[in-house]
């Protein structure tokens, strides 16, 4: 019975505790562990900073961010793993998070490397991809000051004892502003993983200084056994001057098809003429990639007038995609001055890319068509050349518009011989009214269709006549509308 007693007691007690504890409002433990979190008592700073860190009210992530700067570490961890498995770092909390790679504990600058890019101000979705192709605009709301300090801990940071702090900030500091000094990185471009040496490289290609001794410090690498460095080298090079040049010079025979066409590239970008044969050659050069032949094609840009028969030569190669791309390329430069028959030559080609590409091209170029590019346009088997052709017809006088619509309702095609139809009732040639009047018999609906439409925007008496016989098999309501409000019209004489 005693037993039994002292048992109600003690759920009694158990009860009373919870009931407490639940009759606690979100706004009273925050309120008790801000408070808290002033106590001179260590165990009562960490109890409070991890209850704390569960929420996500502005004054719970303020406190956050003020724990950071807690001397305890266990503290200051728990506010840092708080603050980075929220759904997005707080403002307040970037400089900090820079100031915490110089943190004593390793666990701590560990986590604190992991979210540079958040620090830095971009917000990442997925993993950081090993690209050099990362340009930061943003200062990440840092003051100049705050900059300044923010790169100082970066630079520091490469000197971290701890191989994956240095691993992170090499990764994230490309997302960063303002260049890492260049002489710190030379010591990674020995590092055992390539991926360490690609990411240096990465970051001291952005780096500033004398070229020569730059030059110097990256040239060994040329010889590295990894392709993605020796590629990453080439990159590099392309910015380093006239002291780059030598090492472009000996990637452009290295045995990795990637290197030596990214070397052959950055050499053509500096009108390189020494290297115009090897691009040629490599262009066309169909056991290569097509991407990569790709690259080098939009190299051949620079070299003016000289580079028309290469460009020739793909279009009668064996890849069309390529093709219409050399085609596209021809057509936006500008300094060639190629004629509207250059491109008409391939507007009727069996390769779709290949037609595309030419009827960009054209139409580009639609103030520029001819009588006799209108005239060639229109007797190709090709729809889409034929309605280019018809959009052009501003080009010519008035009374030769006509004749061209005229032909064009002869036309094969559906879409051409409707868009010439309804043109009729513009420029008036001779016969349009009998041609109208006779296609309402065509065996195409479209057609019909478009005849008639373009009768009610000139009822005169005998289109009147005409569409009046028409409207009880017009299968269109809007249409059937227009012919309606036609006949309730005054003739036009």
């Amino acid at each position: 019975m005693r037993y039994r007693l002292l048992l109600c007691c003690l759920l009694a007690l158990i009860c009373v505790a919870f009931g407490d504890e639940k009759r606690e409002t979100e706004e009273e433990t925050i309120a008790r562990c801000l408070r808290d979190l002033k106590s001179e008592d260590v165990e009562s700073r960490r109890r409070a900073a991890m209850l704390l860190g569960k929420y996500r009210t502005p004054e719970a992530e303020e406190a956050m961010v003020a724990c950071l700067k807690d001397p305890d570490r266990q503290i200051r961890q728990s506010a840092l793993v708080s603050l980075t498995e929220g759904p997005m770092l707080p403002a307040s909390a970037r400089m900090e998070i820079f100031r915490l790679l110089r943190d004593p504990d390793v666990h701590i600058r560990r986590i604190a490397s992991s979210v540079l890019p958040e620090a830095s101000g971009v917000v990442l979705r997925g993993a950081i991809q090993l690209s050099s192709n990362v340009n930061i605009r943003s200062g990440g709301g840092r003051t100049q000051a705050e900059s300044a300090e923010a790169l100082a801990c970066l630079n520091d940071a490469l000197d971290d004892p701890d191989a994956s702090v240095r691993r992170n900030v090499l990764m994230a500091a490309r997302f960063f502003p303002e260049a890492l000094d260049y002489r710190k990185l030379v010591k990674f471009f020995r590092d055992p993983s390539s991926e360490v040496r690609v990411l240096s490289l990465i970051l001291f290609s952005r780096s500033r200084g004398n070229e020569l001794e730059r030059a110097g410090l990256v040239a060994e690498l040329a010889n590295d056994l990894e392709p993605l460095v020796r590629l990453e080298v080439a990159r590099l090079a392309g910015s380093l001057g006239q002291p780059g040049v030598e090492i472009l010079r000996k990637l452009v025979e290295d045995a990795s098809a990637p290197v030596k066409v990214e070397a052959v590239r950055q050499l053509a970008m500096r009108l390189d003429e020494d290297i115009f044969p090897k691009l040629q050659e490599l262009i066309l050069d169909e056991n290569l990639p097509a991407d990569l032949r790709r690259q080098l094609m939009y190299s051949l840009y620079n070299y003016g007038d000289r580079s028309i028969p290469t460009y020739k030569t793909l279009l009668a190669g064996t890849n069309p995609t390529l093709a219409g791309e050399a085609l596209t390329v021809l057509a936006a430069n500008k300094q060639l001055n190629l004629k509207p028959e250059f491109f008409i030559e391939y507007i009727s080609s069996e390769h779709e890319p290949i037609r595309k590409a030419a009827q960009r091209a054209l139409q580009g170029r639609i103030r520029d068509l001819t009588e006799e590019n209108i005239r060639t346009l229109l007797k190709t088997q090709v729809a889409e050349a034929k309605m280019l052709a018809l959009r052009a017809v501003i080009n010519l006088d008035r009374s030769e518009r006509g004749a061209v619509f005229v032909d064009a309702c002869m036309d094969e095609d559906t879409q051409v011989r409707t868009y010439a139809l309804k043109q009729l009732p513009v420029y008036k040639p001779e016969g349009w009214d009998e041609i109208l009047i006779a296609t309402l018999d065509d065996q195409d609906d479209l057609v019909r269709q478009a005849a008639a439409d373009a009768m009610t925007r000139w009822p005169t008496k005998a289109f009147q006549e005409a569409l009046n016989g028409y409207l009880p098999n017009c299968k269109d309501q809007r249409l059937k509308v227009r012919i309606e409000k036609a006949l309730k019209r005054r003739p036009i004489p």
